[in-house]
């Protein structure tokens, strides 16, 4: 999907950027550019009096478009994970004939980076998984499948 352009600021007479922008007209009808098109490296907000306040009203601007989106369209990066205790044994399963022998804590970090889950569900899912499955062996601290 290609890149919406961003409309260019109107150059309006009236307007003089070395003056502070009225506090009554901020986020009004009247108000001329705050927060609609705010771009640093453009020369009409980098001698703009306000351009920390016009950042911080063009951030919740988009936080509130972002939020209308998220709404209407399912989006992979938001969506939640449902994750079972059999596909979590699965995976460590797939781990552990690598490596044999593992600590629980760089087991964490590779089941955590290979299914992007969070840290609370993989210590839940494999409780689970030690409960269940009795061919993992919880030994000092470190996880072994099968018999070893």
């Amino acid at each position: 999907m290609k890149r919406k352009t961003q409309d260019k600021i109107n150059k309006d007479p009236e307007l003089n950027m070395m003056e502070p922008l009225q506090l009554d007209k901020l986020g009004t009808v009247d108000d001329v550019c705050f927060g609609k098109h705010h771009d640093l490296t453009a020369d009409e907000c980098s001698v703009c009096g306000d351009a920390e306040i016009c950042s911080i009203v063009c951030a919740q601007k988009l936080h509130s478009k972002r939020k209308e989106l998220e709404e209407q369209k399912e989006f992979k990066d938001i969506e939640k994970i449902d994750l079972t205790w059999k596909e979590l044994s699965k995976t460590l399963k797939r781990i552990l004939k690598k490596y044999k022998t593992l600590p629980i804590s760089k087991l964490k970090d590779k089941v955590i980076k290979k299914l992007h889950i969070h840290e609370s569900l993989f210590d839940t899912l494999l409780k689970k998984v030690l409960q269940k499955n009795k061919k993992y062996v919880l030994r000092n601290n470190s996880i072994s499948y099968g018999r070893n």
